[in-house]
Order: C-alpha cells, then sequence, then structure tokens
C-alpha cells in the first residue's frame, strides 16, 4: 500500500501540463479562488480527451499507475443511478450494500449549499482523521492572515507560510504540519486553537482523548468544508490548494465532470486492544452549478477507495437532481407571486374606474 501512496506522488509530480510543482515558495502563484476552479476544470478536461495510454505516456508513468492506483481501472459496474425518489439514505444504503461495507465502520456527511440539505451516517461518531487533520489546522493560520496577525509571507521557521500551506494541503507534509503545530505551542494548543473551527467543543465528548488523539467525525468535517465555502475570504488560499490535491484520486477518482478541493486521509496502524487499523477518508467541496459538500471517514473497509469514488459520483447525480428541483419550485413560487401581483393590480385598476 505505501508503494501505491508513493506512486500517486510520483504521479502528481509529473503533471506538468496543468499542475506544475513549485520549487520554491516564490514559485508557487497566487491564482486566486476563480482562477484556480478554471485549472482544476481544465485539467479534467486534459484527462478526459486523452485515452487511458495517452495519459499514462504524457505523465511517464504506466496506465496502471494513473487510472487505477489501487487497483481499480474504472467504476464498478453497474453505476448506481440516481432518480427523482431516490433518497439519500436510500443511495448510501445501496453504496454500502454493493461495496459489502460494514455501516459501524463509516462516517460520512453531505450539505447542499443551495437547498440546505444536510445527511450524515454515523454523524457524531469520532474516528481517525489521518491528515484530514491539516485542513483545520491551515483554517487557524489562514484565519490570522485574512485578521491581519499574519500574512501569507510571514516566516515560520524561516519560510513563508504560503509554502507550508501548499506543502500541507497539496503534498500533505507531515513534517511540515508539525512545524506548524509546534509554532502555536504544540499539539495540545493546535487542538485547543481548532476548536472554534469545528461547530462543537469535542472535549465534551472525548474528555482527555481530545487532547492526545487525531479524532473528528463526520458533522464537524461538514461543518468546517461549510465555512471555506460560504467565507473563503477568511481562509485564503485553502481552497485554492485543495483543488491542486490529489486531482485524480479519491474523490476525483472516477469524477471528471467538475472542480472538487479535497483533502485526504490515509494511515495504517496496529492499536493496543484494537489490532490493525487502516483508515482512508476524504472530505471536499465538489464544485458542480451549485457546490456542496462531503466527507467520508472509514475505518477497515475493504473497497473504501472505490466506496469514496462512486459515492462522490452519485452525489454530484444527486446534488443535480435535487437543485433542479429547488429552481424548479422556486419559478413556480415567483410565477404564483407574479399571478398574485398581476391580479391585485387589475382589482385596483377595476375599482379605480
Amino acid at each position: 500500500m505505501m508503494k501505491k501512496i508513493a506512486v500517486l506522488c510520483l504521479v502528481f509530480l509529473l503533471v506538468v501540463p496543468l499542475f506544475a510543482v513549485p520549487a520554491s515558495a516564490e514559485d508557487i502563484p497566487e491564482l486566486g479562488l476563480e482562477a484556480a476552479l478554471k485549472k482544476a476544470q481544465e485539467f479534467n478536461e486534459w484527462m478526459s480527451a486523452r485515452s487511458d495510454d495517452e495519459i499514462a505516456a504524457e505523465m511517464h508513468v504506466s496506465r496502471w499507475d494513473v487510472l487505477s492506483p489501487y487497483g481499480t481501472e474504472a467504476p464498478p459496474d453497474p453505476l448506481i443511478t440516481v432518480s427523482e425518489t431516490d433518497t439519500w439514505d436510500d443511495l448510501v444504503s445501496r453504496l454500502l450494500q454493493k461495496y459489502e461495507a460494514d455501516a459501524g465502520g463509516v462516517g460520512i456527511g453531505y450539505y447542499n449549499s443551495l437547498t440546505g440539505e444536510e445527511h450524515y451516517l454515523n454523524a457524531d461518531r469520532y474516528m481517525v482523521s489521518a491528515s484530514m487533520f491539516k485542513v483545520p489546522l491551515n483554517m487557524i493560520f489562514a484565519d490570522k492572515v485574512s485578521s491581519g496577525e499574519l500574512t501569507m509571507d510571514s516566516e515560520i521557521y524561516g519560510s513563508p507560510y504560503r509554502w507550508y500551506q501548499y506543502r500541507t494541503i497539496v503534498e500533505s507534509d507531515n513534517e511540515r504540519s508539525v512545524d506548524l503545530m509546534n509554532y502555536l505551542g504544540g499539539y495540545r494548543a493546535f487542538k485547543q486553537a481548532q476548536i472554534p473551527y469545528l461547530g462543537n467543543d469535542p472535549e465534551a465528548d472525548l474528555g482527555w482523548n481530545y487532547q492526545i488523539e487525531n479524532y473528528y467525525n463526520a458533522r464537524q468535517f461538514i461543518h468546517m468544508l461549510r465555512s471555506l465555502l460560504e467565507e473563503p475570504d477568511r481562509f485564503p488560499g485553502i481552497l485554492e490548494n485543495m483543488l491542486q490535491a490529489t486531482p485524480y484520486s479519491y474523490l476525483h477518482q472516477y469524477e471528471r465532470r467538475y472542480p472538487i478541493a479535497q483533502k485526504y486521509g490515509f494511515v495504517e496502524q496496529n492499536e493496543t486492544n484494537r489490532g490493525y487499523h487502516t483508515y482512508i477518508n476524504a472530505c471536499g467541496i465538489v464544485f458542480t452549478d451549485i457546490p456542496f459538500c462531503i466527507v467520508i471517514f472509514t475505518d477497515n473497509i475493504l473497497k473504501a477507495y472505490d466506496l469514496m469514488a462512486e459515492y462522490c459520483m452519485v452525489m454530484c447525480d444527486y446534488t443535480n437532481l435535487a437543485s433542479s428541483r429547488a429552481e424548479e419550485q422556486d419559478a413556480q413560487e415567483q410565477q404564483q407571486q407574479d399571478q398574485l401581483a398581476e391580479a391585485a393590480a387589475e382589482r385596483e385598476a377595476l375599482e379605480a374606474g
């Protein structure tokens, strides 16, 4: 598994047509969110316009390395289709059944930015986040930038913060993440500093374990993703970098229609009294016409990569249908209001005459 992760890193370094890897902080472009979204969509189109072999050749890696880093070349057939009558619970249940995933080993969330629709499976179950903790870690620093306490060029142990943000989100650099935590005063200081961004107080749920464990839940990550989506200026650079993170795997492994700002988490560990566990997670904002937020935690789920990849595809279709229904309803309500206003105006004209 670690060999495959290393291959993924190599692939990303070679995706030069759209995502050239900066050699230093000075080479990191200040794109802005609109430009970053455009660049991410160009990458989707770049991938979609090429055959499997062409993509591999241009990336200078094997076809398998590019398109099936975790052993699956394409979405397993048949894909789950979404109908007007499907509920979120229905779709998630079908996905879990398809991939033989234990519902007790996942934490899943969804939020629609148009309708406000929000759904969860095991919303408040705390699970190991692996590298997804780098999202709240950078929210702390980006918030300091927007408030004027820091700038993107403020030095942290000799390098500007923009370099740390890129390295920790795009490259998921653990050493740079430790530097950021040490800058705040250490791991426990980081854990205290992130509480305002989580939407609740995890100490009330976890007690002392909160200070020592890398635990989060689906509801907390949806809250953080909503903050990033609704207040991008408050957290400069984060979404731009998340749009560059692993643009060919995790939530993006099958979904090539829309830009996705994502952060993955992966760790394997042998835990005292619990045995060996593999945690594979991803959170992201998918920029369909109506952006939506999703998160999925997994614990010892054999087909976790396929599960999260198709979950993302299914939620794109689900969101598009839900958003269309909401827009149609708004149009109908507006039409009714216009008709009532027209009728009222006609009555007034008759009464005046």
